[in-house]
């Protein structure tokens, strides 16, 4: 009987037995769903045989690339950690870096996702991919000069690799070398000739160099391949407004509008347009809304075309000017109070919360500082001056990631002395 009973127990558990499966086996399936695209279940996979083997150095490996897949750069980051702390010398350990960095990057932390770039290319000179990433990453800092070294290392490595060439034709034309610009443009066409946005940059290149016949065709190759994009409108728009072209440019920008009604540069060269066919009320009504989007430029053009500031205006300009003459003068508590008065009057005055924020960081009051930074952006994202303010107060308060990030962006609206500032205290 106990026999029988024993017997009854083995049939009963061999199947269980059989079924158990080890943590090879889960990471396996979990690179079978990833391979699929069912990043979900491979995780789960790749979970289990974490549980099952916690010093599993590929499960914690290609989990953490599958995070950022699922935009959980954090968990990314974590699981990328515990990988190289396992094994910093698996044969695979270059791509846990190269992963990190990445995650990284995509958290805005630049440089940190340079130095994982730096281990990953140290281990594996071959991986394009990390030279053009930590391209990008330098861009984004501003160090164009060396963004370009690593995008023709990714090309040297991959003539083929069409991104690379699209990165460094962004970062030539941050150094107004549009020349040099216009051969890439015209190696990614040739390697992606379905490429709506690549017609469109070489078109707005094509205008730089005041060659509009070929910019138009590249507008309308763009716009043919992808006719929903406000960008290529705007882009063709800009150039039939450049050839005097207004009443076909306005159709354009009337596209480009519907497409992303707050694309502000669209308001404001529709309005120019408007303004040339005599249609003056229209056109800086446009420019108005232009300069409410954040379109710096359009204010001095309303200066320029439009009728003068209102009464309230011209009086909270005033105090923004005294403001200013006191700030000039070291006299940093009185221009405080004249911006405080032009903010009364004008609540919506970006420039006024901006030159404020300069005086309370003269007066050591970081904190405030920022507050008045982040209302001027929040007004004004294009405030350039604003974004290197900010990046200095945060670097002040100890804030390097954060502040290093404002000063890029300054860098990139075309700041140039918050390039010498990344140097000085972002490298």
């Amino acid at each position: 009987m106990i026999k029988q009973l024993l017997l009854i127990l083995l049939i009963i558990l061999f199947p269980l037995l059989a079924q158990a499966q080890t943590a090879d086996e889960y990471f396996d399936m979990g690179i079978a769903k990833s391979n699929k695209g069912d990043w979900g279940g491979a995780i789960i996979d790749f979970n289990k045989a974490i549980e099952l083997k916690p010093n599993h150095f590929e499960a914690y490996l290609y989990r953490g690339t599958l995070m950022s897949e699922i935009d959980d750069n954090k968990g990314a980051i974590q699981d990328l950690n515990k990988a190289i702390q396992l094994n910093e010398n698996h044969s695979y350990a270059y791509y846990a870096y190269y992963n990190r960095g990445r995650a990284n990057q995509l958290l805005g932390n630049n440089s940190k996702a340079i130095k994982d770039y730096d281990k990953a290319i140290e281990l594996n000179p071959k991986i394009e991919k990390a030279y053009l990433n930590r391209g990008l990453a330098k861009h984004e800092l501003g160090d164009f000069k060396s963004a370009l070294q690593d995008y023709n290392k990714a090309i040297e490595l991959n003539p083929k690799l069409a991104e690379a060439y699209n990165n460094r034709c962004n970062t030539k034309g941050s150094l107004n070398d549009y020349k040099s610009s216009l051969q890439d443009w015209n190696k990614v066409v040739e390697l992606d000739p379905k490429l709506a946005e690549a017609y469109s940059n070489r078109c707005r290149i094509y205008g730089l160099l005041d060659d509009y016949k070929s910019a138009l065709q590249d507008c309308d190759n763009a716009i043919e391949l992808n006719p929903n994009l406000a960008e290529l409108y705007y882009n063709r728009g800009t150039v039939k407004l450049n050839v005097d072209k207004y009443t076909e440019s306005i159709l354009d920008f009337n596209r480009a509008i519907n497409l992303d009604p707050k694309l502000a540069e669209a308001y404001g060269n529709r309005g120019l347009s408007k303004i040339a066919l005599g249609q003056k009320d229209s056109g800086c009504l446009d420019l108005s809304i232009a300069g409410e989007l954040g379109y710096l430029q359009a204010f001095d053009l309303i200066q320029k075309y439009c009728q003068p500031l209102s009464a309230i205006a011209q009086k909270a300009e005033d105090c923004y000017n005294m403001g200013a003459t006191k700030g000039e003068k070291g006299d940093w508590r009185g221009a405080l109070i004249d911006y405080n008065k032009a903010i009364e009057i004008d609540p919506n005055d970006a420039k006024a919360y901006s030159n404020r924020g300069v005086a309370k960081r003269n007066l050591s009051d970081n904190d405030g500082a920022i507050k008045d930074y982040n209302k001027a952006i929040e007004l004004n994202p294009n405030l350039a001056e604003a974004y290197i303010n900010r990046g200095a107060a945060k670097l002040a308060l100890g804030q390097k990631d954060s502040g290093c990030l404002d000063l890029s962006k300054a860098g990139e609206m075309g700041l140039v002395k918050a390039n010498d500032a990344i140097k000085e205290f972002c490298q």
